[in-house]
């Protein structure tokens, strides 16, 4: 499906661009959804929500919005769509008819539906999110008091998918909005659940925000957190907010940091397996003992690990049990449950081990 598919609402009982100065007006039902975005509108936007099919009404500025979004250019121009060129029409006849725009009647203004203005979530708060990024694009402030991370999110989707990205940016780091989010406790940031994870991630990599890239990012990484796998069964269902299958190959970048980390963990204490069973002596004090010391160390080391759960005996005999799935905790608790290494069984193990999982958290 391309990007930029106007379509006639039948709902709203026109065309998408309505021509007649004598339309009917406004069927009841969608009165109380007729939004003025500014007083000074020419056109009306008719907007589904693409999962629940709610539809809202706002008054807009076609020369506004067509600067601020190039689907909207694209749309609204009058040599390039059939809906563009009604508009132009119709907006041409008012124009003989008013003096100014704001005095045109809702129901006598042009009309043009457009059934998906992105993957956003709640459908009870999508007339609140069209309404902002409507303002945004016509150079006010937006309504919300206090904006959340999903405010934001919702936001920075649909002005994805209505392609006006660069205006909502700069209203953003203007407004400094995520800055003010950014300045609450770290208790409460460090409590984040993987949906706002995910949002912040989300809004970092569609509003320029690099910051919640990175911190975003690491915690769905090296946490307990769920990361969708790019090969497996989608968790969430098609009609969910875009966070929950990120996009621009997102998903498959975290899955693949994640594997990298829990594959250099892993192979750390398979390399000093291997060494304890190689043929090398790795005992240095040259004591009589010390092929049995070199034992007494790679038995401590099998203990430790199998309690850890970090590895398993199996047999190349016959072996009918299934392949172990990958790790799927916190890899912070992961590290810090290796660092237990007990000292004074496997002394100079525990200083190489410790050394190595310092660079596997930085």
């Amino acid at each position: 499906m391309s990007r930029l598919e106007p379509r006639a609402l039948d709902s709203v009982g026109t065309t998408s661009a309505n021509t007649d100065p004598e339309a009917q007006p406004l069927p009841r039902a969608l009165t109380s959804h007729a939004i003025n975005v500014t007083d000074k509108g020419d056109l009306v936007l008719v907007i589904r929500h693409q999962s629940s099919g709610e539809e809202g009404l706002y008054r807009v500025d076609t020369r506004r919005i067509r600067d601020a979004s190039s689907y909207f250019d694209k749309l609204l121009h009058p040599e390039r769509f059939s809906e563009g060129l009604a508009v132009f029409m119709a907006q041409q006849k008012l124009r003989s008819r008013y003096a100014e725009s704001s005095l045109v009647p809702w129901d006598e203004l042009p009309r043009i539906g457009i059934s998906d203005a992105g993957q956003t979530s709640k459908a009870n708060l999508f007339e609140k999110y069209l309404k902002d990024f409507l303002r945004i694009l016509h150079g006010l402030n937006i309504s919300t008091s206090r904006p959340s991370t999903s405010y934001f999110a919702n936001i920075a989707i649909i002005a994805d998918r209505l392609e006006a990205l660069p205006v909502v940016v700069a209203y953003i780091k203007k407004s400094n909005w995520l800055q003010k989010l950014d300045s609450q406790p770290n208790k409460i940031r460090r409590a984040f659940s993987q949906e706002r994870l995910r949002q912040r991630l989300l809004v970092g990599s569609l509003l320029d925000y690099p910051d919640w890239i990175e911190s975003a990012s690491e915690r769905l990484i090296v946490g307990s957190q769920q990361i969708k796998d790019p090969q497996g069964d989608i968790s969430h269902d098609v009609d969910d907010a875009m966070w929950w299958d990120l996009p621009g190959c997102l998903e498959v970048e975290l899955s693949y940091r994640r594997e990298c980390i829990l594959g250099t963990i892993n192979s750390l204490q398979l390399h000093f397996l291997q060494l304890y069973t190689s043929k090398a002596r790795q005992c240095k004090l040259g004591y009589d003992s010390s092929a049995q010391c070199d034992s007494f160390q790679l038995g401590e080391m099998v203990r430790f690990f199998t309690r850890m759960g970090t590895i398993r005996m199996r047999g190349l005999i016959y072996d009918a049990s299934e392949a172990a799935e990958p790790y799927d905790g916190d890899i912070q608790q992961l590290l810090e449950n290796l660092r237990q290494c007990p000292s004074y069984q496997i002394d100079q193990i525990t200083r190489i081990v410790a050394y190595e999982l310092d660079c596997c958290q930085h």
